[in-house]
């Protein structure tokens, strides 16, 4: 997924429905529409709680979640040239891969 939260699951309960809705609004969705779309694509930090984990999990399948826009060295408060691998966290569950290129961050690859 794009970001780090819950707030999908306001677009549909399943990956197929959350896509259905997202393609309407984008398609035919009004200023404020999109703009409540972006909204929920935007928000951030949600997944740190297992139970939130779990429900996204539990409601569009899979094992475990990958995310980026919440850059890790800003979650760290380390300088984004010192992150060169994913952030593991939520017991394993979520892995973050926003390796802050914007502010000059190596990059890297990771295996999932």
């Amino acid at each position: 997924i794009h970001a780090d939260t819950t707030a999908y699951l306001a677009l549909g309960r399943s990956i197929d429905a959350a896509a259905r809705a997202t393609r309407a609004v984008l398609a035919t969705g009004s200023a404020r529409e999109v703009d409540d779309l972006l909204g929920i694509v935007s928000d951030r930090m949600r997944l740190d709680d297992p139970v939130a984990v779990q429900a996204l999990l539990d409601a569009y399948g899979g094992t475990r979640i990958v995310h980026g826009h919440t850059p890790i060295a800003s979650l760290l408060g380390v300088d984004p040239r010192s992150v060169t691998g994913p952030l593991v966290y939520c017991d394993g569950l979520v892995t973050n891969v926003d390796h802050c290129l914007f502010a000059g961050g190596p990059g890297f690859v990771t295996r999932l």
